[in-house]
């Protein structure tokens, strides 16, 4: 306790928070660029554990992944596991999708990357992934760096034994109010342990977070489990990550090939009908200009 209150009069949590967050956190990410791993995602209800829909995950250096499988009732006592995987490499996605571990992969779409891409990649999982550094769907370093919010309030706290730093602030980007409130871990490079959002009323957070870290076989901290609410009734969701390892992953599991599927053919381009109208008129104009040549010499001669 005594560590405690000599931290807070030490160093102003607020400007801690501002000096101390940016550097920290991206250090940390860029030290999380290449991974791969597993997670399990369960609803709870009470003490009950709702089915599992099993994660496997990997990113690199403009390339990530996910692929989920989970079973899907199709008549009373009657089943069949389901797995979806989405991809993005080099500034494209694609997606696949098969019912069944025999069944072969098919193709659900393919194009350019966008915004809405990703947006779509971060709901299904990029949250859990994410969770560390991001809240209410925005990252907060990029918040800090463009001065999108205002720290009503930032206080030492104190956790099982750890000092905490929490950090309330409002969107200054939105027409409708946002606020935050968000507990950083400072000897965790300031990754997050709880968040909450709310509208109007702090005690009616319409989503809710808490998270906690571990050590991988590496040594290196990592996710081990988020928990998370959305809405005043909604039930507890709960991501368990399992191991995962620092490594990179080969290019070719970010393909089509990857899933047993051909890349689409490049796409057959239709002639340009000018070029070859201007080409078929030079022709006729030569073939006119050498017939007058022949006549021009046969009365010289």
């Amino acid at each position: 306790m005594l560590l405690l209150v000599l931290a807070c009069l030490a160093v102003d949590p607020k400007d801690r928070f501002l000096n101390e967050y940016p550097a920290e956190i991206k250090g940390w990410r860029r030290e999380l660029t290449e991974t791969r791993g597993t997670a399990v995602v369960r609803s709870v209800k009470g003490s009950k554990l709702g089915s599992p829909t099993i994660f496997e995950f990997a990113t690199g250096p403009n390339r990530r992944k996910f692929e989920f499988e989970n079973t899907v009732q199709t008549a009373p006592g009657k089943s069949s596991v389901f797995r979806y995987g989405y991809v993005e490499l080099d500034d494209r996605h694609i997606e696949v999708e098969r019912t069944g571990p025999s069944k072969p992969y098919s193709v659900q779409g393919i194009g350019d990357d966008d915004p809405k891409r990703r947006s779509y990649f971060n709901r299904i999982f990029g949250s859990y992934l994410n969770s560390p550094w991001e809240i209410g769907g925005f990252e907060i370093a990029d918040a800090v760096a463009h001065g999108w919010f205002a720290i009503t309030e930032a206080r030492e706290v104190e956790e099982e034994g750890r000092a905490l730093v929490e950090v309330t602030f409002r969107l200054t980007t939105m027409k409708q109010p946002r606020h935050y409130r968000v507990t950083f871990d400072p000897t965790l490079h300031w990754a997050i342990t709880k968040a909450s959002k709310w509208a109007a009323d702090p005690s009616k957070p319409s989503e809710r977070y808490e998270a906690t870290y571990g050590p991988t076989a590496s040594g290196r901290p990592y996710l081990k489990t988020l928990r998370y609410w959305w809405g005043l009734d909604a039930k507890e969701n709960l991501c368990e990550f399992g191991p995962v390892e620092f490594a990179s992953t080969p290019t070719s599991e970010f393909t089509l090939e990857h899933y047993g599927l051909k890349s689409p053919p490049l796409p057959i381009k239709n002639p340009n009908y000018l070029i070859v109208i201007a080409i078929a008129m030079l022709a006729v104009l030569l073939l006119v200009a050498a017939w007058f040549t022949r006549r021009l010499v046969a009365r010289q001669s």
